[in-house]
């Protein structure tokens, strides 16, 4: 064998060992780069001050592209596209004499929340001038309601990965029930003074 073809054998395999070290390092900053803009969905769920809110937040880095959203009813499994919907007590949506600020506002699908962007999906207070009764009376009715719901959402980041996130609404729940305890204990004391 001649010295020219050693070369060039060399020479063909340090090419293609080239090339492969290539490729790799091109999947790796792929997929650095994929995953230094994921976005993290977040739904955070306020109940304090006689508010009621439900904010759903993108704290991750990249844009976050909603491709499904629906309130899901713990009892049934069935599926609402909104709020407004997903509520057994329509009452609930009617009334306005007594509450500030109701929004019932479901991302859409397609729709692209950005880095650190959030969606109000429940903003619920007390107006000025209502009467404090019936606001509590309402706001207990939608304590109870949201209780029984929970929330799925389906999102992509840029790359078109897939990510599916669910939160239980029980904490609302939670808060119906223990003013119902509080309601029978003061019940009970009301009757032992009589």
């Amino acid at each position: 064998m001649s010295i020219e073809i050693i070369t060039g054998i060399i020479a063909l395999f340090i090419s293609i060992l080239a090339l492969v070290f290539t490729w790799i390092s091109i999947r790796q900053t792929h997929k650095h780069n994929e995953n230094s803009v994921l976005p993290y969905c977040d739904i955070r769920i306020s109940n304090k001050n006689n508010s009621l809110s439900i904010i759903l937040y993108n704290v991750g880095n990249g844009p976050m592209l909603v491709s499904q959203f629906n309130y899901v009813s713990k009892d049934t499994n069935e599926k609402y596209a909104t709020l407004k919907d997903a509520l057994t007590d329509k009452a609930l949506i009617k009334t306005t004499d007594y509450k500030d600020i109701i929004r019932y506002a479901p991302p859409k699908s397609g729709m692209g929340i950005k880095a650190g962007g959030e969606v109000s999906l429940l903003s619920v207070s007390q107006a000025e001038n209502a009467d404090p009764d019936k606001y509590q009376k309402f706001r207990r009715k939608m304590l109870f309601e949201l209780g029984r719901l929970e929330i799925r959402i389906e999102y992509k980041n840029i790359y078109g990965r897939p990510t599916k996130y669910v939160k239980d609404l029980n904490a609302f729940a939670r808060t119906f029930e223990r003013l119902q305890e509080e309601d029978a204990d003061n019940n009970d004391e009301i009757a032992l003074v009589m």
